[in-house]
């Protein structure tokens, strides 16, 4: 259930338009000098992988708690909290994709949203074949019902609005802090089109042997001025 994003992010994700590469040919300095793959980034995504996987078991297990997770008092067992587990690690994996993303279009939305939404039909059918007579030996009589068990119960509410927000927060800080304070000339270009006015620095950069950066800085000294 997270293998699409991947694939549409490698084939329809664009850091910035084709004008403004064609205009500013500096923008291939980054993958020209594997500043997107290299070590240090390797280091960075190794680490916050253990980082996820510790909040994306623990935290469900802390909502878990004694089992007790329905207002009946019944007690659950593995299989619910192995699933609710499961879900999250379904919701967090696909909106990781999307925090990665640069731009957005219509296969990067099928990509994640549907991704998630399969695994919920899929569960749920799962769930059902056992009800629905289609058996072989006792499989799947252990996920009998299991869906509607797990959607019943508040814990699984907490936990799918929480746990992905809890594993996330420091990527979208790194994230932030790498694209709006310390941008580089790809982020800033894609800030400008944002802004309307990647066309006249495109036009400067022609015009002069500025970097992006030092157009920017130019920029801002006039608006000042």
């Amino acid at each position: 259930m997270t293998a699409a994003p991947p694939v549409a992010i490698g084939l329809f994700d664009k850091t910035c338009s084709d004008e403004s590469r064609m205009g500013n040919p500096k923008l291939y300095h980054a993958t020209q000098n594997s500043d997107y793959f290299n070590h240090k980034v390797s280091f960075k995504w190794v680490s916050l992988s253990i980082c996820h996987s510790l909040v994306l078991y623990y935290l469900p297990v802390a909502f878990h708690g004694t089992g007790i997770i329905w207002s009946n008092g019944l007690n659950a067992d593995y299989l619910t909290l192995g699933n609710i587990v499961y879900t999250c690690v379904i919701v967090t994996v696909n909106l990781k994709a999307g925090l990665e993303l640069d731009s957005w279009n219509w296969f990067h939305h099928l990509s994640i949203w549907g991704s998630i939404g399969a695994w919920f039909l899929l569960f749920w059918g799962y769930s059902e074949l056992w009800s629905l007579g289609i058996r072989y030996g006792n499989w799947p009589a252990d996920m009998s019902n299991m869906f509607h068990m797990v959607v019943r119960s508040p814990s699984f509410y907490s936990a799918l609005l929480l746990v992905p927000f809890t594993t996330l927060i420091v990527d979208v800080v790194i994230k932030y802090i790498s694209n709006y304070t310390y941008p580089n000339e790809t982020h800033q270009t894609r800030q400008d089109e944002k802004l309307g006015i990647a066309s006249k620095k495109r036009q400067m950069y022609n015009d002069s042997n500025l970097s992006a950066l030092e157009i920017t800085q130019l920029s801002s000294s006039e608006q000042a001025a």
